[in-house]
C-alpha cells in the first residue's frame, strides 16, 4: 500500500475512480538551478546555511541581492519553492549587521503567522542571531504585549492587527523608527475588497514610518499570477523588481482529471476518492469550495470508511476551516504535520502556504474557480520534492466540463490577473478617519500617500461632525479603528453557539449568518451536524442544537437591483451600461436536500432586506432585441435571460480572478424602463471593488462562451451539466434553446462593427 500502489491502480479499469479519469498529465521531475551572491553576507548566516546544507536557488540569489541593492521585490515562483529563505536570509542579515535593527512579517491568517513564528524560532535558534520574535494578533493577551514593545526586533502579524497597532503606534516607537523590512506574505490574497482595504492600510503605514524617520524596503512573495508587479505595486504604492524563474527542484506530479459520475453526485465521488486514497494509507488533502461543503465530505467519508470496516480510520479524517479557536486550529495542524491524520478536508484556509508537511495526494472537488487556486491547491501535495498525486473532481456544469474535454487547454491556461480597486468611497473615507487619529492630515503633504484630490475627496465625502478642520489640518476626535473593518466593509458579526458541543463560538458575518444559520439551518462543526434552533438578531446569536438528520439545507434569496447613475461604451450596433447600483437582497426561504441529493421540502423566512450600492455592468435588453429573439424563433424572454444570468454565474471565472461571492448576476425587469429588461454583473460589496468593470473589455467573449457551453451539450432543454447545474434553478424556469437564441442575437449586435 502506499502511493506508488495507488498510482498503479489510476490504469486499472476495475478500479471505480479510474473509470471517470478523462486524462492524467504528467509533469516531470525538475533538476536544482543554483545561484551566486553578489554581497556578502554575516558570519551567523554564512554559518547557517553551512550547518543547514542549504545551497541558495537561483531565484533564492536574485531576491537577497536585489534586496541588498535596496529594492523592494516581489517574488512568484511556484508553491514548496523555498520562498521564506527569500525573505529570511536577508532579513536575518540586516539584523545581525545592526543589532538595533527590526522587521516587521505581514501574513493573511493567524494560522499562517503562528505557523511562520516557528521557522522564524527555528532560525534564530540555530543561527544565533537574537532578533527575539514574536507573534502579535488577537490571540495574544495585552499583558504579554510590554515585552514586545521592548524587545521584539521580529514581528509576524496580520493585517487587521497592524491596523490596531497604528491606532496605539506611541507603543511602538522603538520598533516602528528602526524597521529595516516589511515582509508581505501571500501578497495575491490582497484583491477584491481585502486588497483595497490593505492597500490603504500600508499607506497608512508608510505615513506613520515617515514619521517615525524610517524607510523600510518591501518583501512580497506570491502564488503565480499574471500582474504580480501590477497587484504588488499597487499594494505598496511604490516599485517592485520581479523575481519569477524558479531554480527549486519538482518531484513527479500526476494530475488526473475527472469527469463527472452521472450515477452519483461530485460529492459523493469525492467522499468515495478521499475514502479510498485513506485506506492505501496516503496523507491526503482535500479541498471543498464551502464551509458546507467541508463539512458533508468529511462527514461522508468517516461515515463510509465506517460502513467499510474500518473503524481504525475514521478518527484519520478531520475537517480545517476558518472559524476554530487557536488551540483547536493548532491541534489539527500538529496531527496533519505529525502524520496522525490522513486525511483532512478543508475549505482554501489551507491554501496558503501553512507547513503541514509531505503529503501524496491533493483532492480538488470541483474547480477552484481559478487556475492560481488551482496550482496552489495542487501544490499543497509533493511538497517536499517527492512524487505526488492530484485529482481534479468536476462538477457537472459546462465551465468545469470544457475543461475536463481539453486537457491540453486546461494545462496551459494563462494564470488569471488579480484587481485591487482604491475607488472604493467607504474604504477611503474610513482609512482617512483612521489616518486622521494616527496623525492629523494634512492635505498637501499627505496626498503623497491618499490620492492628488484628498482635499476636494474631503470636502464632498466626510461629513461627520468627529472629522475636524483647524486651519487646515484635519483631526478625528474619536475612536475609529475597531468599527472599520480590514477584510471588507463593516458588517455586523454573528456568534452561533451549542453550548454543551462548542468549546468557542463559531464567528459569521451577517450575510453568511442569513444563509448559513438562519433558524431550520442545518449548521456543519467537526463532522457532526446542528440544527439552528433561534437566531437572535438583536442579539447576534445563533443557538444549535447536536442533531442526526440524513439531510442539510441551501438558503434562497431573492435579488431586486436599481440603476443609480450610468454611463456607456459601445460594442458594434450594443451599448454595454455601467456604472451604481443598489442591489437589495432578501433571503426568503430555504430547501431541505437529502444526503443523497434530492429535495424534499422547502420553507419560508423571514430575515430583513439588505441593500447596498455597489457598481456594475449591465446588458440592456431592449424591445428591439426582444423583436428580434422572437424573429429567430425565440419564445419565452425572461426564460432566456435567466438563463444568461445562471451561465454567467459560471463563466465569470474564465476571465477574471474573484471568489465566488465577490460577484453577483442578475437579470429581470429593467428598473427605469420597464418594457425593457437586463442582466447585471455587480460587485458584492458596498461602493464597488472593481471586479465587474474588469469585465467590461470582456463581455463580446463572455456572450461566445455562454453560447459555445450551451451549444456544446447534448441535451435538448437543459439539464445539470448546464443551466440546471445548481438546486437553486427552479425546474422549468429556464429554457436553453431559448438561451442560445437570446445569446446569438447579442453577439451578432456586438460583431457587427466588424
Amino acid at each position: 500500500m502506499g502511493l506508488e500502489s495507488l498510482l498503479l491502480k489510476l490504469e486499472d479499469n476495475e478500479w471505480p475512480p479510474a473509470k471517470t479519469i478523462a486524462h492524467c498529465h504528467r509533469f516531470s521531475e525538475n533538476s536544482a538551478q543554483y545561484g551566486t551572491l553578489k554581497h556578502q553576507l554575516a558570519p551567523q548566516i554564512k554559518h547557517y546555511l553551512l550547518e543547514k546544507h542549504i545551497r541558495l536557488y537561483s531565484h533564492q540569489c536574485d531576491a537577497i541581492n536585489a534586496v541588498a541593492e535596496g529594492r523592494n521585490i516581489i517574488i512568484t515562483t511556484p508553491t514548496a519553492s523555498g520562498k521564506t529563505l527569500c525573505f529570511n536570509v536577508p532579513v536575518f542579515d540586516e539584523l545581525a549587521k545592526d543589532p538595533e535593527s527590526t522587521a516587521l512579517y505581514i501574513y493573511p491568517t493567524k494560522a499562517l503567522a503562528s505557523d511562520q513564528l516557528k521557522t522564524v524560532e527555528q532560525m534564530e535558534n540555530d543561527s544565533g542571531i537574537l532578533v527575539h520574535p514574536h507573534r502579535v494578533d488577537g490571540d495574544i493577551p495585552f499583558s504579554a504585549r510590554d515585552a514586545i514593545y521592548v524587545e521584539s526586533r521580529l514581528v509576524l502579524t496580520n493585517p487587521d492587527m497592524l491596523h490596531r497597532m497604528l491606532e496605539h503606534h506611541g507603543l511602538w516607537e522603538r520598533f516602528f523608527s528602526k524597521l529595516r523590512f516589511i515582509v508581505i506574505d501571500e501578497a495575491h490574497t490582497y484583491r477584491g475588497i481585502f486588497g483595497t482595504n490593505v492597500a490603504y492600510l500600508m499607506r497608512r503605514f508608510k505615513r506613520i514610518c515617515k514619521y517615525y524617520h524610517s524607510q523600510p524596503t518591501f518583501i512580497l512573495s506570491s502564488a503565480t499570477i499574471s500582474n504580480a508587479v501590477e497587484l504588488g505595486e499597487t499594494l505598496i504604492d511604490g516599485p517592485l523588481t520581479l523575481i519569477d524563474k524558479d531554480g527549486s527542484p519538482h518531484g513527479e506530479k500526476y494530475f488526473a482529471l475527472m469527469k463527472n459520475d452521472p450515477k452519483r453526485s461530485t460529492n459523493q465521488q469525492t467522499i468515495e476518492l478521499l475514502a479510498e486514497c485513506v485506506k492505501y494509507g496516503c496523507q491526503t488533502i482535500c479541498f471543498g469550495g464551502s464551509r458546507k461543503l467541508v463539512g458533508l465530505i468529511s462527514k461522508g467519508t468517516v461515515n463510509l470508511l465506517s460502513k467499510e470496516g474500518h473503524p481504525d480510520l475514521m478518527n484519520k479524517v478531520e475537517e480545517y476551516r476558518a472559524g476554530y479557536s487557536p488551540e483547536e486550529r493548532a491541534r489539527k495542524e500538529k496531527l496533519l504535520k505529525n502524520g496522525d491524520l490522513l486525511g483532512v478536508v478543508s475549505t482554501n484556509a489551507l491554501e496558503l502556504g501553512i507547513d503541514v508537511g509531505s503529503l501524496d495526494c491533493a483532492i480538488l472537488s470541483g474547480y477552484p474557480g481559478s487556475m492560481m487556486s488551482t496550482w496552489q491547491q495542487a501544490g499543497r501535495a509533493g511538497r517536499k520534492n517527492t512524487k505526488s498525486l492530484v485529482f481534479l473532481i468536476a462538477y457537472n456544469n459546462p465551465l468545469e466540463m470544457y475543461y475536463v474535454e481539453r486537457p491540453a487547454y486546461f494545462f496551459t491556461r494563462p494564470i488569471e490577473k488579480a484587481v485591487i480597486d482604491l475607488q472604493n468611497t467607504e474604504v477611503r473615507r474610513n482609512h482617512l478617519y483612521c489616518a486622521a487619529y494616527e496623525r492629523p492630515i494634512n492635505p498637501r503633504e499627505d496626498s503623497k500617500y491618499f490620492g492628488s484630490d484628498l482635499e476636494s475627496f474631503i470636502t464632498d465625502h466626510c461629513s461627520t461632525w468627529l472629522f475636524q478642520n483647524a486651519d487646515g489640518i484635519w483631526y478625528y476626535r474619536a475612536k475609529i479603528h475597531e468599527k472599520v473593518s480590514i477584510r471588507g466593509i463593516f458588517e455586523e458579526t454573528f456568534s452561533a453557539v451549542a453550548s454543551k458541543h462548542f468549546k468557542d463560538p463559531e464567528t459569521l458575518t451577517k450575510s453568511q449568518a442569513f444563509r448559513e444559520v438562519h433558524e431550520g439551518a442545518i449548521f456543519f462543526h467537526n463532522n457532526e451536524k446542528y440544527l439552528v434552533t433561534k437566531l437572535d438578531l438583536n442579539t447576534r446569536v445563533a443557538s444549535l442544537q447536536k442533531v442526526d438528520a440524513p439531510y442539510y439545507t441551501v438558503a434562497l434569496a431573492t435579488i431586486t437591483v436599481d440603476i443609480l447613475s450610468e454611463d456607456s461604451m459601445g460594442f458594434g450596433e450594443f451599448e454595454l451600461k455601467f456604472g451604481s447600483l443598489a442591489v437589495s437582497t432578501q433571503y426568503d426561504g430555504y430547501m431541505v436536500i437529502r444526503d443523497g441529493g434530492g429535495v424534499n421540502d422547502r420553507h419560508p423566512l423571514n430575515l430583513p432586506l439588505n441593500t447596498i450600492d455597489t457598481k456594475g455592468i449591465w446588458l440592456t435588453i431592449t424591445s428591439e432585441i426582444v423583436n428580434e429573439f422572437r424573429k429567430n424563433g425565440g419564445t419565452y424572454i425572461e426564460k432566456a435571460l435567466k438563463g444568461i444570468e445562471i451561465i454567467t454565474q459560471l463563466t465569470i471565472s474564465h476571465f477574471i480572478l474573484s471568489d465566488p461571492r465577490d460577484i453577483g448576476v442578475y437579470s429581470g425587469a429593467h428598473p427605469k424602463n420597464p418594457r425593457d429588461f437586463i442582466v447585471a454583473v455587480y460587485d458584492d460589496y458596498k461602493g464597488g471593488i472593481g471586479i465587474a468593470y474588469k469585465l467590461k473589455e470582456s463581455l463580446p467573449d463572455l456572450i461566445r462562451l455562454n453560447r459555445d457551453f450551451l451549444e456544446r451539450c447534448s441535451c435538448k432543454d437543459g439539464c445539470p451539466a448546464c443551466l440546471y447545474h445548481s438546486k437553486r434553478v427552479e425546474k422549468d424556469s429556464v429554457n436553453k434553446n431559448d438561451t442560445v437564441i437570446l445569446l446569438s442575437v447579442l453577439e451578432k449586435k456586438m460583431m457587427n462593427r466588424l
